[in-house]
């Protein structure tokens, strides 16, 4: 069996990711700098490959949890995750260093 391929997916919007995100059952979103853009990234493994989908926005992350609401499509950034039970708590990872997106 050869090495897993990559395959890099950009989304529409944070909504979609955060979305995709709470169904994976792994509620993490990475994030990096490139280009001046923030990237917003997940990982995960299908059929021995890899699917990146990812976002970039302008907004830097400035809490370590997005709190996502499941039943309003509506989130916002946390330092502490929440303790409703309606809601999905998502950390933010901050990469320093990766291999899948160029850095100019």
């Amino acid at each position: 069996m050869g090495m897993p391929k990559t395959f890099k997916i950009k989304l529409k919007s944070i909504d979609d990711l955060l979305r995709l995100t709470c169904n994976l059952g792994h509620p993490v979103i990475y994030t990096l700098k490139r280009n001046g853009k923030h990237i917003y990234l997940v990982i995960y493994g299908v059929g021995g490959n890899l699917l990146v989908p990812y976002v970039e926005i302008d907004e830097e992350p400035r809490g370590n949890y997005i709190v996502y609401d499941r039943f309003n499509s509506t989130y916002k950034v946390s330092d502490i995750p929440s303790t409703d039970p309606k809601t999905v708590n998502i950390a933010l990872i901050r990469v320093s260093e990766q291999e899948i997106f160029e850095i100019k």
